[in-house]
């Protein structure tokens, strides 16, 4: 008990009016109310692209049919190549395509191609037309080619990139007589 809360309610008696006000300014009173934090960042809507149906990665013959394959000879001129089947294409498709190869390649620059300064890696920008819902694209081994794992990536504008990647293994020596 405080030494003047007598004084102090027997004021408040005599006066109902000031008792009253005394009553609504000590109810409305309330502590300062502290700056809220900002609120954290929206984070971004990360909308994964679908994915392909199907790919294969493998020889071609004559005929550009593409057969799986994890080990491709490397035959000066043997050709190579994907193929990928999407959901829906349009009759041409833009892509990206990044060849990596273990060594220094022996690239032939062409339009839309850009090598990297270790001559490793072939950057190619193209169409690719589409028949049945697969889009497909052929290479060919140089004799030069560097032996070894080689990393293809190709990305389909719209859809999720497609890595593939095999041995290529020089031929066997020629047996002699």
């Amino acid at each position: 008990m405080y030494p003047i809360a007598w004084n102090v309610a027997r004021v408040f008696r005599k006066n109902p009016a000031l008792g009253l006000m005394g009553l609504l300014l000590t109810g409305c009173w309330a502590d300062p109310v502290a700056p809220r934090s900002p609120a954290p960042p929206a984070r971004p809507v990360v909308v994964q692209p679908p994915e392909v149906m199907a790919s294969e990665f493998g020889t071609v013959n004559e005929d550009g049919v593409v057969t799986p394959a994890a080990e491709i000879p490397l035959r000066d001129g043997s050709l190579f190549g994907w193929r990928i089947k999407l959901p829906r294409c349009e009759q041409v498709v833009d892509i990206r395509e990044e060849l990596q190869l273990p060594g220094v390649g022996d690239w032939d620059p062409s339009e839309g191609m850009v090598i990297s300064k270790d001559r490793q890696t072939a950057i190619v920008h193209s169409g690719a037309e589409c028949h049945d819902g697969w889009i497909a694209k052929i290479w060919s081994v140089a004799t030069s080619d560097p032996p070894g794992e080689w990393v293809l990536r190709v990305h389909v504008k719209g859809y999720a990139p497609v890595t593939f990647s095999a041995t290529f293994t020089p031929p066997p020596p020629a047996a002699s007589p």
